[in-house]
């Protein structure tokens, strides 16, 4: 959006007349320059982990403005609930972001994706708590968080020597697939 002075024109008959050759050098802009006020917006995120009897928490993340902790406590009940019927080795957990993705650009959706991956970072890993999509939640913003993720851990994991990378990496992408 640019900000600027508001320029208000006198009527039409009042203008002065601008001839064709004028027109071609005015049409086409040189360069432009747009300016954006930066702004704090905090959101409220949750992710619960209700029981891990059975294994590592497993749980999906919602975005969506409705969304409450209330819900989302309720929601990894059911995980646990659903993995231990199914056999499953896991436990249950869920997460959530209270916002509407759909009010935001691009690049701010992917920017809350990762926001949100460093707040949980210190409580998910493949043995530990394993994220999936849920509701406004898809591929590609799975992959952003996988990406904080694996960034997150690589600086925590730079001793490792460099033939074990691929194999800390498919750990770490682990995470969110729990294979």
């Amino acid at each position: 959006m640019a900000t600027g002075p508001v320029t208000s024109f006198p009527p039409t008959d009042a203008r002065p007349a601008i001839n064709p050759p004028s027109l071609r050098v005015v049409g086409d802009p040189s360069s432009h320059a747009t300016r954006r006020k930066p702004e704090l917006r905090l959101f409220r995120g949750f992710r619960i982990q209700h029981n891990s009897a059975l294994g590592p928490y497993k749980g999906g993340i919602r975005f969506h403005p409705n969304v409450s902790r209330e819900e989302v406590q309720a929601l990894a009940t059911l995980m646990t609930i659903k993995c231990a019927v199914a056999g499953l080795p896991f436990g249950g957990s869920k997460g959530g972001v209270v916002f509407d993705p759909k009010s935001v650009s691009q690049k701010e959706l992917e920017e809350i994706a990762r926001a949100y991956l460093r707040m949980i970072e210190p409580v998910i890993g493949p043995t530990v708590d394993v994220p999936a999509p849920d509701v406004n939640t898809n591929p590609q913003i799975m992959s952003w968080m996988v990406d904080e993720f694996i960034k997150s851990k690589v600086k925590s994991q730079k001793s490792k020597v460099v033939s074990q990378n691929s194999k800390v990496l498919n750990q770490l992408r682990a995470t969110f697939t729990g294979k």
